[in-house]
């Protein structure tokens, strides 16, 4: 539950939400810069797609589009929650439902302990 002070996007999933998800067949999409996957690190179940290539990746009609079932979940996390906030709605614009954004971003899933982490480079 909720803090009243907390505004939480009824669009984003609780990392155990998005690691059940992820159980259930959902993908789960990283949309991090390069510098922040550098530094952070991976999530090892995740698919890179870098912020630029988001038409290309989803789009209906791209030859690169991600395989993707019909109606298969996508969640999106960013290095913040406000990252994937920006994405979630353009994602669904191209025709993939549904898609959820991480609360908290990769930070929550990294502390969430639900995830396997690959280390950062060095």
């Amino acid at each position: 539950m909720t803090d009243a002070t907390e505004i939480v996007p009824p669009d984003h999933l609780t990392p155990e939400e998005a690691a059940a998800a992820v159980a259930a067949g959902a993908l789960l999409v990283d949309v991090r810069g390069e510098r922040a996957r550098a530094r952070d690190g991976l999530v090892e179940q995740a698919v890179v797609v870098p912020k630029m290539t988001i038409v290309d990746r989803f789009g209906l009609r791209s030859h690169n589009r991600l395989a993707l079932t019909d109606g298969q979940t996508v969640v999106v996390f960013c290095s913040s929650e406000r990252g994937s906030s920006t994405y979630v709605p353009i994602i669904r614009s191209l025709g993939v439902s549904p898609v959820f954004g991480v609360r908290g971003g990769f930070r929550a899933l990294a502390l969430s302990g639900l995830f396997a982490l690959l280390p950062p480079d060095d």
